[in-house]
């Protein structure tokens, strides 16, 4: 439900960005990959790549103990999305400019939301259980991982590539605290 709840209120647009992220897998240029993304239909590899998150993050909250699971919702929910925000702010926008879904939604990203975006991370932090820590080290490193794969792919992000890096983030982020938690 909470999974279905989230595709709801946000309307998929992490979902779809990661399906045309896995879609722009089989472009063997940047300006392809760029092109795929354009496409409104939906490829083999975006399809597959769609189950597969949405079948990884169903088994993981799976593996979550209901004791802890409405902390590691609201955890990994704030800090995937926090995380997002350093690739928007040290990377340039690869996609064209003129006909970008995304980028109105992607350049307001002022001091001050960085600042909100900030205080609500840290509101977050604060208020949840030191165990939705844990998996700062990872998520930090998926993000490394991920700022390097995109200067390499297309020279930088588009709003598919953050929805991609979102939904990426997330499922790290259960995955590790899975392990943690099992070693408690």
């Amino acid at each position: 439900m909470s999974m279905l709840a989230t595709i709801l209120l946000t309307g998929a647009i992490h979902e779809d960005g990661f399906a045309d992220f896995c879609d722009s897998l089989g472009g063997m240029s940047s300006e392809k990959r760029l092109a795929i993304m354009k496409d409104s239909n939906m490829g083999a590899f975006g399809v597959i790549g769609l189950l597969g998150i949405l079948s990884g993050k169903y088994l993981f909250l799976n593996h979550i103990p209901s004791s802890c699971m409405s902390w590691v919702l609201i955890s990994g929910h704030v800090l995937s999305r926090f995380l997002i925000l350093f690739l928007m702010l040290f990377m340039p926008y690869a996609g064209k400019t003129d006909s970008s879904k995304s980028l109105s939604l992607v350049q307001a990203v002022h001091c001050k939301n960085i600042c909100i975006a900030l205080a609500c991370t840290g509101l977050i932090v604060i208020l949840l259980p030191i165990h939705a820590l844990v998996s700062m080290p990872i998520l930090l490193l998926t993000i490394i991982v991920l700022f390097f794969y995109f200067r390499k792919s297309i020279g930088g992000y588009t709003g598919d590539y953050l929805g991609a890096a979102q939904q990426l983030t997330e499922v790290a982020h259960y995955l590790s605290l899975i392990f943690y938690l099992g070693m408690l």
